[in-house]
């Protein structure tokens, strides 16, 4: 298990290296430290080093490049709950901003908690202004929030370990805060993956209905994604656009869950409707 920690890690440092200067990656490196001897050989339900965890998210916000602070919130967002290590120290070891990020990831678990406990908020009141009130209350920079977005994606990616009821709790509570935190901050494909994954722990064999049934519709739908596509790029080559990429979109399967169920029909009829997205560079300024 050391050694997958040690593969994940090199991954991830190779990763940042390609953005960051090599004064952030040091800082990095120095918080990676500090969590790794923190965490020691703590170890999740599953049998694995706790570490890996916290290793993971931060990978995840490598994937979209955050900065230096925000990737030392992720490596660290345990530690003051699980090692002696306090805020206090972070902050005195690398700066207040980090410490402020981990504190800002710890309240809004709380803040979490208190929703799934339905303490006087409605699913409406949270899905609607008050995710914008949270985001205010919570934290004073959204970075927090995004590293604990992340968190949830990881946690709901090896929850199998979990208690059967645990794993409804989480999935719920990520329909009820997480996914719509992660819509109103514009990460859609995030978003997608939490519900996708919370569905599958709470219809698995609904999930499991759906996945097939586009799985089946995307098979039959690439020959004719291939010619539209093809002649996507040419007409708008032939206008002097950059095209950059043309990619099916396919609903996400929480999306068509919903749907099937406001319209009352059979989980095996999914909407058969081919969804592109065309990427251009710039749209030319004469036009």
């Amino acid at each position: 298990m050391t050694y997958q920690v040690t593969k994940d890690a090199q991954r991830f440092f190779r990763k940042i290296d390609d953005y960051m200067s090599r004064a952030d990656v040091e800082r990095v490196q120095s918080a990676f430290s500090f969590a790794r001897r923190g965490h020691g050989t703590q170890r999740r339900l599953s049998g694995e080093l706790f570490f890996i965890h916290p290793l993971a998210v931060a990978r995840y916000l490598a994937d979209y490049q955050m900065d230096a602070p925000a990737l030392m919130a992720a490596l660290m967002h345990d530690v003051a709950e699980d090692t002696p290590a306090t805020v206090d120290e972070i902050s005195e070891l690398f700066g207040k901003d980090v410490a402020l990020l981990v504190d800002g990831v710890t309240k809004l678990k709380d803040v979490a908690t208190d929703i799934r406990q339905g303490r006087r908020m409605s699913r409406k009141e949270i899905q609607d202004g008050t995710l914008v009130k949270l985001l205010g209350v919570m934290t004073n920079d959204i970075r927090s929030v995004i590293v604990k977005l992340f968190d949830r994606l990881h946690n709901l990616r090896t929850i199998s370990s979990m208690p059967p009821h645990k794993q409804v709790e989480k999935a719920e509570e990520t329909l009820l805060v997480y996914a719509p935190l992660a819509n109103r901050l514009g990460i859609w494909s995030l978003k997608s993956d939490l519900e996708a994954l919370s569905l599958q722990i709470l219809e698995p064999d609904v999930y499991q209905m759906i996945k097939r049934r586009m799985s089946d519709i995307h098979q039959e739908q690439m020959d004719w994604f291939n010619r539209i596509s093809a002649e996507i790029y040419l007409v708008l080559m032939e206008a002097d656009i950059d095209v950059r990429n043309v990619t099916l979109a396919p609903e996400g399967i929480y999306t068509i869950y919903q749907d099937l169920l406001k319209k009352e029909t059979s989980f095996r009829h999914v909407d058969r409707t081919m969804r592109l997205v065309v990427l251009i560079n710039d749209w030319p300024s004469n036009r």
